[in-house]
């Protein structure tokens, strides 16, 4: 089944067409990064704005890269006498910039978004934010939950709306499912396109980036697959990865265990009762001025210091069966610093700032690991699935490599690691589309757990 699918569960608009087998024609991402990195941590609002400005942009991106067509700035088709606008955006006939998918009829008129309405006369500009069914979409996907209730609620009213203008079944996912189903994704070398967000106030970029689908980042050991080698062949786990098998899910909003017998058989085992271990990383980074996205400024600090040199707790290590708990470790990092003399001190210091990252990625991954193994022996498993953004960590995959030799290890390629649509495509394949009587009244939740 050809299945267009939309995620935008935080702070990553993002669109992707998915194939039988989980191949996937297109992944299309905007980051919104670069935005919330004033405030240091997503601001829900501001996500839920830049969501709607780039939706429609990007479902076109993702139609484009994946059917072979012209490859248009920012996913709009622009005449010859017209200038490039920011992306997100769509020109009135009057030449007056307006927010996007909203297109104002000559008496004032607010039009849905992406809907044509006009007379078959009227000459629209080409930058029109309408998008066509042209290209044998069989079903609409897209992130029901959790996440955040803003940004949810822009992706699945216009997975509503494309579902039903081009009367297709819609398929809801939930997000965490499909970051475990993320390693059998087939994406070929050119597929995947990134449009960063700037700032408000600075120049908006409408180029898009080509991610490489083949990730940089490999771990040390004989037996951790996390895609082919070949810089042209699709990333995929080798054919011998199969269910049952162990899913570890660690971002900045979710940390799960899960034991997964089947894309439509998995039981939760434990998960994070406060702070995420992504969230963490970042909360750690503000509180010594490294900024955000916390994670891999962190990340590449601590691999250049003393693991040992901050001794820092492993929250609930022994108690709670699998769940996680860091925000105790985050207070312990900011009582470290203040027994140090404070951050002004800890920073003048570049040994002991970096000492300090590496203690505190050390605590966080000790917590992940020894929990997992816990939990691969306990369920009598030998496959596991580490998935979600902070499984980009290159400590993680490092020390994963090492201590879980035995075990059958997977890391999805990093640009299926943080949020995206094509994990999203490959968990509706295996998922029964609503009826159309229920499509239409298909709801975000925030705290949706898995089935």
């Amino acid at each position: 089944m050809r299945i267009l699918a939309i995620e935008t569960s935080c702070d990553e608009t993002a669109a992707a067409v998915v194939e039988d087998d989980c191949r996937v024609l297109s992944n299309v991402i905007v980051s919104q990064m670069r935005v919330h990195s004033v405030y240091s941590g997503v601001v829900p609002e501001l996500a839920s704005r830049c969501h709607i400005e780039y939706m429609l942009p990007v479902v076109r991106e993702a139609l484009e890269v994946a059917f072979g067509g012209e490859v248009r700035s920012a996913g709009f088709s622009l005449s010859s006498h017209e200038k490039v606008r920011s992306a997100g955006f769509s020109p009135s006939p009057g030449g007056e910039v307006r927010s996007a998918g909203l297109s104002p009829s000559p008496g004032g008129e607010i039009r849905s978004a992406g809907l044509s309405l006009s007379s078959p006369g009227e000459n629209r500009a080409k930058a029109s934010t309408r998008i066509e069914n042209r290209y044998g979409i069989e079903a609409i996907a897209v992130t029901r939950g959790p996440g955040l209730i803003g940004s949810l609620l822009v992706g699945v009213e216009t997975a509503k709306t494309l579902a039903w203008t081009w009367n297709l079944p819609l398929i809801p996912v939930h997000h965490t499912m499909g970051h475990l189903l993320s390693v059998f994704c087939e994406l070929p070398e050119g597929q995947s396109r990134i449009l960063e967000i700037p700032p408000e106030g600075q120049p908006a970029s409408a180029q898009w980036e080509t991610i490489p689908a083949a990730s940089p980042i490999r771990p040390i050991g004989p037996i951790c697959p996390i895609g082919l080698t070949s810089p042209t062949a699709p990333t995929r786990p080798t054919a011998a990865f199969d269910y049952p098998y162990l899913g570890l899910v660690i971002s900045g909003g979710h940390s799960s265990l899960v034991r997964v017998d089947s894309p439509l058989r998995m039981r939760l085992l434990g998960s994070t009762l406060d702070d995420a271990p992504g969230e963490a990383y970042d909360k750690v980074a503000k509180c010594l001025g490294l900024g955000y996205p916390g994670g891999p400024v962190v990340d590449r600090l601590a691999a250049e210091g003393d693991s040992e040199a901050f001794a820092l707790p492993r929250p609930l290590l022994h108690t709670r069966e699998y769940d996680f708990s860091f925000s105790g470790l985050k207070t312990a990092v900011v009582r470290a610093i203040q027994d140090f003399g404070g951050l002004a001190r800890l920073r003048e210091s570049e040994t002991a700032l970096k000492d300090l990252c590496a203690s505190f990625q050390a605590a966080v991954i000790d917590v992940l690991l020894k929990k997992t193994e816990r939990a691969l022996k306990r369920e009598r498993l030998r496959r596991l699935v580490v998935a979600g953004g902070v499984a980009c960590n290159r400590g993680l995959r490092a020390e994963a490599a090492r201590r879980l030799q035995s075990v059958h290890l997977v890391f999805p390629p990093p640009v299926l690691c943080t949020d995206n649509a094509a994990m999203i495509g490959a968990a509706a394949q295996y998922l029964p589309p609503l009826p159309r009587s229920e499509a239409l009244a298909l709801d975000a939740r925030a705290g949706w757990e898995l089935p």
